[in-house]
């Protein structure tokens, strides 16, 4: 059996209201922690197949069975009522919109629906919802509105201009209502207007002036409600992290993997290495005089020496320079001086490529995210 515009089951599913932010479905009803999702189930009705005539719909459809998953954690389709055609004398008036609800169902859950064209038995009625002469439509699915928040983007790590100005920023679901921006800590405060922070209870806290003392990680909380009555909560956002525009680490590697970044640069904030697997290898180097004394080597077999706090290092997007002292044992293949990817090898990486000749190439790797 053909189904769509074209065929002859009920089409044009549009269930609402839909809230623009997130594509969710619904309205929340209820109070806390108690809330419901409202949904209108609105389709239209199956098409004449008679192709001499071709009305709106379908003449012998007299009833609309509407099926609905039992709940938002069973998916099983269950009949949950009927809407009754209303035919107009005038076959080509009648109307193909089909308004079914308000339905009352779980909030921030998954649902699927189905509706069964129910046909003239021939004595005028419609046949049960169950007989196989009716037309079954496809299955369509939607999410209703949840009332706990949750973040659809999330801070990016940022890089203060020279003047040290700087701002974060989050989009969130349909019912955020609140935002608190929060700099991470021992503990973690809560931020308020004023000194370098403005729009600390918005979507985008900017910061103005800063300086290498105000270097953190900032994440935000979005409220259903007023936080100080009661709002429901989402969960933090990620950590991003505000980097002054500097040296940011000076792994010498003379016998240790120390960052020696805080002898260049007052203050700043040292991510000393460790070896993801075995033991480092340092090596005495030809001139240990030279600009960092000795050195280590790797031996292609999977070790590396990993940074600590990956989140800190997100900000080569904004741009960056490295400089590195690098012997090459070999003349094929590619060695990674530096690199940094995330989750399915998504991120960057410097490649030392010595077939046919020695070239350093940058590459961001496709696939996964870039961040």
């Amino acid at each position: 059996m053909e189904i769509g515009p074209g065929g002859l089951a009920a089409y044009g599913p549009d269930p609402q209201p839909v809230n623009e932010a997130d594509g969710t479905v619904g309205t929340l009803v209820g109070t806390a922690p108690n809330y419901d999702a409202e949904v209108t189930l609105n389709f239209k009705a199956g098409k004449d197949p008679n192709t001499e005539t071709q009305y709106p719909v379908n003449p012998a459809i007299l009833r609309h069975y509407v099926y609905v998953s039992i709940s938002g954690e069973d998916p099983n389709l269950t009949l949950d009522g009927y809407v009754d055609q209303v035919h107009n004398a005038n076959p080509n008036l009648t109307d193909p919109n089909v308004a079914y609800g308000p339905l009352t169902l779980d909030d921030g859950s998954f649902y699927q629906w189905q509706v069964v064209e129910g046909l003239d038995d021939g004595t005028g009625n419609p046949r049960v919802a169950s007989d196989p002469n009716n037309i079954f439509g496809p299955v369509w699915s939607f999410y209703t509105v949840a009332a706990t928040p949750t973040f659809l983007t999330q801070p990016r790590p940022a890089v203060a201009d020279g003047s040290g100005n700087a701002s974060f920023s989050v989009t969130a679901s349909s019912t955020a209502t609140d935002y608190r921006w929060f700099k991470v800590g021992d503990p973690d405060t809560q931020l308020s207007d004023g000194g370098i922070y403005s729009g600390t209870q918005t979507v985008t806290l900017t910061i103005t002036g800063a300086t290498l003392a105000d270097e953190a990680a900032f994440y935000c909380i979005a409220y259903n409600g007023d936080p100080d009555a009661g709002g429901t909560s989402s969960d933090p956002s990620r950590e991003a992290w505000l980097v002054m525009p500097r040296l940011v680490g000076y792994w010498k590697l003379n016998g240790d993997m120390l960052d020696s970044v805080a002898t260049e640069v007052t203050g700043a904030v040292t991510h000393d290495g460790y070896m993801n697997n075995g033991d480092p290898n340092y090596v005495t180097a030809p001139d240990p005089n030279g600009p960092a004394g000795n050195g280590m080597r790797f031996f292609n077999d999977g070790e590396f020496m990993e940074l600590p706090e990956p989140e800190f290092f997100n900000f080569y997007e904004d741009g960056f320079t490295f400089s590195l002292w690098f012997k090459y044992y070999g003349d094929s293949g590619w060695k990674l001086p530096m690199s940094k990817f995330d989750i399915g090898q998504a991120g960057w990486l410097y490649g030392a490529d010595a077939n046919p000749y020695f070239n350093i190439h940058y590459r961001k790797p496709v696939g996964g995210n870039i961040w």
